[in-house]
């Protein structure tokens, strides 16, 4: 028996499943309760502001981090504390149309590059600004030309067009 938990043990080590690393699939027809969810990559889905509901559907999805573009007021507060009643670690990065700017997606670099993070869901009221905020992140740290950033962003809900034009002003 020992020797069975020492192979199985071995082999989860060498498989990558340590240091926090977290191997999810992301579905986001399974977010039933987080409007316009989409699966932006393999560690990261964004939509609209998620129900309580939504935030137990992501946890069981393997999502750790949730990320509210919101600006802080009750609702923020709330969902701060559904988050941590189904174990979810919590960020804020406020953006608004008029105050979206390089540093958004700086901040959102920041959470992400964090091994702690694990999957996460990025989301604002619709999905809008979670859409374009993941799109100049791409652009600034990921390297994906500007054209291809917005490109994505449009196949993955961005439709509002003053986000869209003032994304267009970000993009580099």
């Amino acid at each position: 028996m020992k020797l069975i938990m020492a192979v199985l043990m071995m082999s989860w080590m060498v498989s990558g499943a340590h240091a926090g690393e977290v191997s999810v699939k992301l579905e986001a027809e399974k977010l039933t309760e987080v409007p316009n969810a989409v699966v932006l990559n393999d560690k990261l889905a964004a939509g609209g502001a998620p129900t309580a509901r939504g935030l137990g559907q992501a946890a069981e999805q393997g999502i750790r981090t949730v990320i509210d573009l919101r600006e802080p007021s009750k609702e923020t507060a709330r969902e701060k504390d559904h988050a941590d009643a189904v174990g979810l670690k919590y960020v804020n990065i406020p953006v608004s149309v008029e105050n979206f700017n390089p540093g958004h997606a700086d901040k959102l670099a920041e959470v992400l590059k964090d091994p702690a993070t694990g999957p996460a869901l990025l989301h604002c009221a619709t999905g809008q600004r979670a859409v374009a905020a993941w799109a100049l992140y791409r652009n600034r740290h990921e390297g994906v030309s500007a054209a291809q950033a917005l490109q994505e962003a449009k196949q993955k809900g961005l439709q509002k067009p003053e986000l869209e034009a003032k994304l267009q002003t970000l993009l580099q």
